[in-house]
């Protein structure tokens, strides 16, 4: 999840919060 407006903890299971820009963030995540 990107977003600017939410923190953590996140109401949704399995959510992580990407923080800083979206694009790099995403290119972090583990792939499965």
């Amino acid at each position: 999840m990107a977003s600017r407006t939410l923190a953590e903890p996140l109401p949704w299971q399995h959510s992580i919060l990407l923080s800083g820009d979206a694009v790099a963030a995403t290119r972090r995540l583990p792939t499965a």
